[in-house]
């Protein structure tokens, strides 16, 4: 219906914003898809990161473990393959074990390799910082890349696998269920929107039908037909009082006929969050 047609009908919610409200953006304001809004706020974050990667260069990497790590990412590399057992250990032949940090431990020789001890000590601060901004952003943003960080940040901090999968597994479900306990509101509110307009459209063709049979008429005038074509469409549209109501939700309220089911998107976007958070997961 027209608007002046239209002035009191209660539709809730979904009235039209006033001006004021149309001018008056939303707070507070994003300047960036990534970073906080605020000047102070990116420079703390800035400051902050910079620490990270200035303590972390500082370290010296000269742990015993790191010789053995870089010792089987030699072999690995050498070799063309995973050891089946520890080929550096002495006495008898050692037991089958899986060696989970096999892609760390080759990756660090190459860099040493390449770069020296200096690069490895480089790389290992860019990769704890990345981890400390992903963590950062990841609760600024509160989106699924949460994830990553919270395993490279147990990896970081020397945890053992297990308390990294229920780190992650913890992670996973508790924005997998808060995502789809959002979705599905929003799929049900626009499921009642729908039915809302529908109800209404119903009543004003009970109520004014040749007002509302009027509006179709100019709805596909302005579409370019006229004189007997238009009037064809405007009887075979109004003759079926459910493509009647259809034509006018589409054409007129520019909703659609069919929506998803809630469950259904709820269900959709639990199962898209527990794939996407089980990649970093599926290493371990």
């Amino acid at each position: 219906m027209n608007s002046q047609d239209t002035a009191d009908v209660d539709i809730g919610q979904l009235s039209t914003p006033s001006e004021n409200e149309r001018q008056r953006p939303p707070w507070p304001v994003p300047t960036s898809q990534y970073f906080p809004t605020s000047t102070v706020a990116s420079m703390l974050l800035i400051f902050l990161l910079s620490t990270v990667f200035t303590m972390t260069s500082m370290h010296r990497l000269n742990h015993t473990d790191l010789w053995g790590h870089l010792s089987f990412g030699r072999f690995i590399i050498d070799q063309q393959m995973l050891p089946a057992t520890d080929p550096f250990a002495s006495g008898e032949p050692a037991a089958r074990f899986v060696n989970i940090p096999w892609l760390a431990q080759a990756t660090g020789f190459l860099v040493e390799r390449a770069m020296g001890i200096e690069g490895l000590v480089l790389v290992h601060a860019s990769l704890v910082t990345l981890c400390c901004g992903l963590l950062i952003l990841a609760v600024y943003r509160q989106n699924v890349s949460l994830g990553w960080a919270i395993v490279a940040g147990a990896a970081g901090a020397g945890l053992s696998s297990g308390v990294a999968i229920v780190l992650g597994l913890a992670n996973v479900l508790a924005d997998g269920l808060s995502m789809a306990a959002g979705n599905y509101l929003k799929a049900r509110a626009d499921e009642q929107t729908v039915d809302r307009f529908r109800e209404m459209e119903e009543q004003h063709i009970d109520k004014v039908p040749e007002a509302e049979r009027e509006e179709i008429r100019q709805i596909f005038a302005s579409k370019g037909f006229d004189g007997d074509m238009l009037e064809e469409v405007v009887s075979v549209i109004t003759r079926d009082r459910k493509q009647w109501v259809d034509t006018m939700l589409t054409e007129e309220w520019g909703l659609p006929l069919e929506t998803p089911r809630p469950i259904y998107s709820a269900m959709a976007t639990m199962i898209a969050f527990v794939i996407a958070g089980m990649v970093p997961l599926a290493p371990l």
